[in-house]
């Protein structure tokens, strides 16, 4: 087990994720950041990401990975590595280079950008560049140990996680879900006077075929026939937005790296925050509420981010049945695949409930006050629902 903190100064970004994605968090809408973006032409570094970006245009890749395939290299043998889908139960065998792909999933390809402005793989290269630091740093972390790790690699190994957190399925499917259950909260009891007076207020025709066609989407809205939210390159750039301060904020938590025998597994969601006694299980610890947050470096390391400085007990190595509570942890942490080793299955072994409903919006009426509400949003788990969810794992984890 390597502990220490090693923070040192503030985090570092190199100077072209810094500017651009500053200028991206900083705004709403795709066709603003686009034109931000542009004014950042002149800027070195901007200008070689734009540039490689654009090269990358003449051979684009289509297959797109939700996990880096170097790292998920750390669980091959003979180059396979064992992937389970796990709410289907399907397991099989295959490469990193061939696991965890979705089709052109960080393309920013958009009738509304100028590809010159915002060119499609521009999020598809950064990442990339993102994920060659992380690679050096997770490198650096398992050799030197915390107490040796740079200031420069601790900096980049942040970014990294903090990408990693967002880059995934289970970011996008929040950010619709709460478009569309925004809308439905602010449009979706609209009746006939209401209608009238939303299709004035926007300078629309208001006539009787025109409510009836907005009547007919509202209906549709509330029934679950038809849903609203942002185009695929808004979800893109709206997802990486947090990544910075998700990253700021794991730099500034206490690091400790655990060594255990190689039966640790992954999945797409690989970094997973764990919550503390009396947190409902049935919804999804925030990383600003979590108690640590845990990323597995490799089949026989884990990274463990403390919310506070850890005690000398917290610091003690993991025992076969703690590994195994970890291991549980991030299979309900999986938004569909798990990974580990090609000879094993603890991925089939382990149970955990299908996916729910990735966010839930919910509206609570104030009392005494007309048409003022308090919304409240969060993420459930994959333990919603169940009678005899598990306790939160490692107690002695302050």
């Amino acid at each position: 087990m390597i502990t220490g903190s090693n923070r040192g100064a503030d985090i570092e970004f190199t100077p072209a994720l810094a500017e651009l994605l500053d200028r991206a968090r900083n705004e709403k809408e795709t066709n603003t950041t686009a034109a931000d973006v542009a004014e950042l032409r002149d800027h070195p570094d901007i200008l070689a990401l734009m540039t490689r970006a654009r090269q990358n245009e003449k051979n684009p890749p289509r297959k797109h990975h939700v996990v880096p395939a170097s790292y998920l290299r750390r669980w091959t043998n003979d180059r396979q590595i064992r992937v389970t889908e796990i709410d289907e139960g399907r397991t099989y065998i295959t490469t990193a280079e061939k696991a965890a792909r979705r089709t052109d999933y960080y393309s920013l390809a958009s009738d509304d950008l100028e590809p010159d402005e915002l060119p499609p793989l521009l999020a598809e290269t950064m990442l990339s560049d993102i994920e060659s630091l992380g690679k050096v740093a997770i490198d650096s972390l398992l050799s030197a140990g915390v107490e040796e790790l740079s200031h420069e690699n601790r900096s980049n190994l942040a970014i990294f996680l903090g990408f990693q957190y967002v880059r995934g399925e289970s970011t996008r499917t929040m950010i619709r879900k709460i478009a569309n259950d925004a809308f439905k909260l602010e449009y979706g009891q609209l009746k006939e006077p209401g209608i009238r007076r939303t299709l004035k207020e926007r300078g629309l025709p208001v006539t009787s075929e025109s409510i009836e066609s907005v009547a007919t989407f509202i209906r549709d809205l509330n029934d679950g026939i038809l849903t609203v939210g942002p185009q695929k390159a808004a979800e893109v750039i709206q997802a990486f937005q947090a990544a910075t301060k998700i990253a700021e904020h794991l730099f500034e938590r206490s690091w400790a790296v655990f060594r255990t025998p190689a039966i640790l597994l992954t999945c797409d969601e690989p970094v997973v925050p764990i919550g503390r006694s009396g947190q409902n299980r049935g919804e999804r610890t925030g990383l600003a509420g979590a108690r640590v947050v845990v990323f597995p470096l490799a089949p026989d390391n884990l990274l463990v981010m403390f919310q506070h400085r850890p005690s000398a007990h917290a610091l003690v190595p993991l025992t076969l049945s703690e590994i195994v509570e970890i291991n549980h942890e991030v299979l309900a942490n999986t938004a569909r695949w798990a990974f580990e080793r090609p000879k094993r299955r603890t991925s089939i072994a382990l149970r955990v409930p299908s996916l729910p409903s990735a966010t839930e919006v919910v509206e609570h009426r104030v009392a005494g006050k007309a048409n003022t509400s308090i919304i409240r949003l969060f993420r459930q788990s994959r333990w919603a629902g169940d009678p005899h969810p598990p306790e939160w794992p490692l107690p002695r984890w302050p």
